[in-house]
């Protein structure tokens, strides 16, 4: 009962700390660049996933998946290479992962991806197809390698136009006319 109690600790510390590192990278950029929220189906299950432009080129998407008997984390940083024009393109990245087997237990260790995506920008939204390997370093059942291929579907809830006019907006908000020199 102990060992079970322990190795739920130590998933919600490595969730907690994904978590972190996420809010941690997120604020670098995020004025400038975008933000999609949406669904990830594939042959691991189905998985909720945000991508978050952080550099130009690079985003950071967290990845939380569930299937009939686990659940994980993914948090995997990309980098986004055009193919035609700006909104087809290639992306290729790695990060760690977490997961719970619900009869096995705990495992973890690094998951790489690479796949294709093509955002349709009137609709606002954003298809990705990729391939995901993931490497575990700890599994209970020694299993040290999983294939995993995904179609996901996102909305693109922050545009890279909606920031630029948010910005503009502060910008006039924040300008002081010559004659109001006494204002702070």
């Amino acid at each position: 009962m102990d060992k079970i109690k322990m190795q739920k600790d130590k998933l919600l510390k490595g969730i907690a700390a994904l978590l972190l590192f996420t809010m941690i990278c997120v604020p670098l950029k995020a004025q400038r660049y975008g933000t999609c929220v949406g669904l990830r189906g594939g042959n691991n299950g189905v998985g909720i996933t945000v991508q978050h432009r952080v550099l130009p080129r690079t985003t950071i998407e967290p990845i939380l998946n569930f299937n009939l008997n686990s659940a994980s984390l993914t948090v995997l940083p990309q980098y986004h290479i055009p193919i035609i024009g700006k909104w087809f393109n290639y992306y290729v990245g790695a990060g760690p992962h977490l997961g719970y087997n619900y009869t096995l237990g705990f495992y973890g260790g690094a998951t790489a991806i690479a796949g294709l995506e093509w955002k349709l920008p009137i609709l606002r939204i954003q298809f990705s197809f990729d391939v995901k390997p993931a490497f575990h370093l700890y599994h209970p059942d020694n299993k040290y390698i999983g294939w995993h291929t995904g179609v996901s579907l996102r909305y693109v809830a922050i545009s890279h136009r909606d920031l630029k006019k948010q910005e503009r907006a502060n910008r006039r908000a924040n300008r002081k006319g010559i004659f109001k020199w006494w204002l702070f």
